[in-house]
């Protein structure tokens, strides 16, 4: 429906057309029917005409948009210019300025408004297409890795897994790769990942929006869930579903696992050393390895140990647990540390220990050291406090 808008001035047309964020597609198609996975905003053209004058006037206008319930979607005033010297002017403007809007089925309609008075109505519908475009849709199995909430890992430092340390893990990213026939023009669509525990009951969901390019034919995804500090995953199975404009494209299993160890490079124990301390330690360069050590002069025995390993191809981190021991096996303290081991390494030491402030309280005695990784012993040495 269309009116007269004021004595002298008309509005001739308004006319619908698709396009993206910032512009309208390229070959642009006026038209009252949209394809619900292929629109993302709905542009408008309309069209003034008035009696030339001999000086610039503007009018106020205003543009609604309503869902088929009476909803309105999206709004917005716009101050027009009139010309002088000139009889018609095109105002453009599209719906998702105010905000975002998610196409559903049905109609919809365009009122205008002058001066605060209705003075246009147009529709237009919201249709499935008759071909889905989603049934030329390939995915490449899903790839996963660990990441940090924030930042994601570097592509060349990426180690593609399925079982993950829980003590280590933060974030889990899902990479995906899609292709589809060259597109002819942009085409918008919703990217959902469903991550599930082993019962079936959703643990997230979390939802993006992508626009495929004009004129391309692969995409990649890179979505992210997890926490921001690491352990917080519970042990166990766990199943990610991607799902493109709701329709499921690929499933991925995956488990978190109890250890620190999982999927680590194999390791070799080499040796364990001891020398006495402060509370504050004592650089390496500076350490005297011994096996005995006096009572009167006895404070922290620290250990040191030296491993060696296949090269490391990703920061992990490895955690150990300590006992120390009397000669009968009673444990008289126990601690826990951890090393990180970086990229390139193929052997390591750490140093670790316990003991008192003052001198003299060690007892005169055989004392071991055990050091464990996941719960088993990795490495053990002994020292005497002697008189």
């Amino acid at each position: 429906m269309l009116r007269l808008v004021k004595p002298g001035i008309n509005i001739n047309s308004l006319l619908f057309y698709e396009g993206g964020f910032t512009k309208p597609n390229k070959n642009k198609q006026y038209r009252s029917q949209f394809l619900i996975d292929e629109t993302r905003f709905i542009y408008a053209d309309v069209i003034l005409t008035y009696p030339i004058r001999d000086q610039t006037r503007f009018v106020n206008l205003k543009y609604e948009y309503h869902f088929q319930d009476g909803t309105v979607i999206d709004k917005k005033n716009l101050k027009v210019e009139l010309k002088e010297g000139i009889s018609t002017v095109t105002i453009s403007f599209r719906n998702g300025l105010d905000k975002f809007y998610r196409w559903k089925h049905g109609e919809y309609k365009v009122v205008m408004f002058l001066d605060e008075k209705k003075i246009a109505v147009k529709s237009f519908s919201i249709v499935e297409p008759k071909e889905n475009f989603l049934d030329k849709v390939d995915m490449t199995p899903i790839r996963l890795f660990q990441s940090s909430i924030i930042n994601l890992t570097e592509k060349e430092n990426r180690e593609y897994i399925t079982q993950f340390p829980q003590l280590d893990t933060g974030g889990i990213t899902c990479e995906i790769d899609f292709s589809y026939p060259t597109l002819e023009i942009d085409k918008r669509v919703i990217i959902e990942q469903l991550i599930y525990y082993s019962d079936g009951e959703v643990l997230a969901k979390e939802e993006h929006e992508k626009i495929l390019i004009e004129g391309s034919n692969t995409s990649k995804f890179e979505l992210n869930w997890g926490s921001g500090k690491k352990g917080r995953w519970a042990s166990g199975k766990y199943r990610m579903g991607i799902f493109l404009n709701g329709k499921i494209c690929g499933e991925r299993e995956f488990e978190i696992i109890n250890t620190n160890v999982v999927n680590f490079p194999t390791l070799t124990f080499n040796s364990l050393r001891f020398y006495n301390t402060n509370i504050d330690g004592v650089e390496k360069k500076n350490r005297i390895y011994k096996r005995e050590f006096p009572r009167e002069t006895a404070s922290f025995i620290f250990w040191e140990i030296q491993f060696s390993m296949t090269t490391i191809s990703k920061r992990r981190r490895i955690d150990f647990e300590f006992d120390y021991l009397k000669s009968d096996n009673t444990v008289i303290a126990r601690g826990k540390s951890s090393i990180n081991f970086e990229r390139g390494w193929d052997n390591a030491w750490y140093t670790d220990g316990w003991g008192y402030n003052d001198m003299r309280k060690w007892e005169k005695g055989l004392y071991s050291v055990r050091i464990k990784i996941d719960g088993k012993i990795f490495g053990e040495g002994d020292f005497e406090i002697v008189d």
